[in-house]
């Protein structure tokens, strides 16, 4: 039997099972979601921890688009025994990324989100059939690209309201990497542009819809304190620090020898162990997923995640942090670990502002994880930090310390 092929940067879950390459199953995360019932829910993960594939997923489950086909990418995973199969295929689904909505100024921002509610407005341009003349014109509006901004705020309302009125069902909403486009904003200096748009556009869609059945978002920081979601009292945030879905996101230990044998490199596992292991989410120890993947396409052990996770708002908060901040980074090189309070929201500018906010953003982003020895705190947002791996640790010595410790050897 010819063995599954590695899914290197796919992240569609239609293509990895149809084309059939190797698949970690963590379906069982539409369970858990559907057990807790949560209005909306953000998950906070680092880059390329597999957030976008488990959105991809659910879309696939819900949506009521193709839902007999969509029924078959589901036969022999786990969900597929689970009596929430009742819930497969049964709802519209939109489900938007903005991971790469960006731009030097704000103008270029909003012109290629129009282009993004234009590609989602394509694609249900069906339900016009169903719906009035007004609502008609106004949904031909975003789908041209004409409206104003102040409509654009409140699109994804809109769709949710049509989608709702042409299937007599309310609607999923997915978010995909919500944070990027206001870090982005931020870097490029139109945060106020980016704060004011973002504020009505989620808030519209999430708070006060009636035609919304369950929101997910997905991000990397929690920027809960920037207004986006102020008096939004239905939403449930998990960060890597909360138990409930830590073993969905990154790979298990026993996912990655099955994933190893499977490849026949079992032998390696100590090797991997090292570089790739070591996150604590929840009370979960997972891997690197990107960087086990790459491996196991490259068969070489080696820097994958460190080196494509550019983060242009940590350089930021590197240029403006003082003489500890280095001295920390020093000490976490070395192998210690270092007690640091983590506060339950930031906003973007405390982020800059503040020396002690950058743990958090380096632990959220994946440069750091908890130490699995800490013992309870009797501060519960104090945690013990360290560095999660050795790939993590070449990444800190070579691109941290050398540059601003230019006496100091590399690893």
């Amino acid at each position: 039997m010819r063995k599954k092929a590695v899914p290197v940067g796919i992240e569609d879950f239609e293509r990895i099972i149809r084309e059939e390459y190797y698949y970690v199953d963590k379906t069982m995360l539409i369970e858990e979601l559907l057990i807790n019932r949560a209005p909306v829910t953000l998950f906070t993960r680092p880059r390329r921890f597999g957030k976008t594939l488990n959105m991809s997923m659910i879309k696939y489950f819900f949506d009521v688009k193709n839902k007999e086909e969509n029924k078959k990418l589901f036969e022999n995973l786990k969900v597929s025994n689970s009596e929430y199969m009742s819930e497969q295929g049964k709802y519209p689904v939109i489900f938007i990324s903005l991971k790469d909505l960006k731009g030097d100024t704000w103008g270029k921002c909003f012109e290629n989100l129009k282009k993004t509610m234009y590609k989602i407005f394509n694609e249900y341009e069906f339900v016009r059939e169903k719906l009035n003349m007004v609502e008609k014109r106004e949904f031909d509006k975003i789908w041209e690209m004409k409206d104003s901004e102040e409509n654009f705020k409140t699109s994804l309302l809109d769709l949710s309201n049509y989608l709702n009125k042409y299937y007599g069902e309310k609607a999923i909403i997915l978010i995909d990497e919500y944070d990027a486009p206001i870090i982005n904003a931020f870097d490029k200096g139109y945060y106020n542009e980016a704060i004011n748009f973002f504020q009505t556009f989620y808030s519209s869609a999430l708070k006060t819809n009636n035609s919304l059945k369950y929101g997910i978002l997905t991000g990397i920081t929690r920027i809960i304190k920037e207004g986006i979601f102020s008096g939004l009292n239905n939403l449930k945030v998990d960060t890597i620090l909360n138990k409930k879905y830590s073993e969905y996101f990154g790979l298990l230990e026993s996912e990655v020898i099955e994933m190893l044998d499977y490849f026949g490199m079992r032998y390696k596992i100590e090797e991997v162990k090292e570089w790739y292991n070591g996150y604590i989410f929840g009370e979960s120890e997972v891997y690197n997923p990107w960087s086990i993947v790459n491996y196991i396409d490259n068969r070489e052990i080696k820097a994958y995640w460190a080196n494509i996770s550019g983060n242009t708002l940590l350089e930021n908060m590197l240029n403006y942090a003082g003489e500890s901040v280095y001295d920390d980074l020093k000490r976490f090189t070395d192998g210690e670990s270092i007690e640091k309070y983590i506060s339950d929201g930031t906003t973007i500018k405390s982020l800059l502002s503040n020396d002690d906010e950058i743990w958090q953003l380096l632990l959220y982003s994946g440069y750091l994880t908890k130490d699995e020895k800490q013992e309870k705190e009797s501060d519960s947002n104090v945690y013990n930090l360290k560095i999660p791996n050795k790939e993590i640790r070449k990444y800190f010595g070579n691109m941290f310390l050398n540059r601003f410790f230019w006496n100091r050897s590399e690893d």
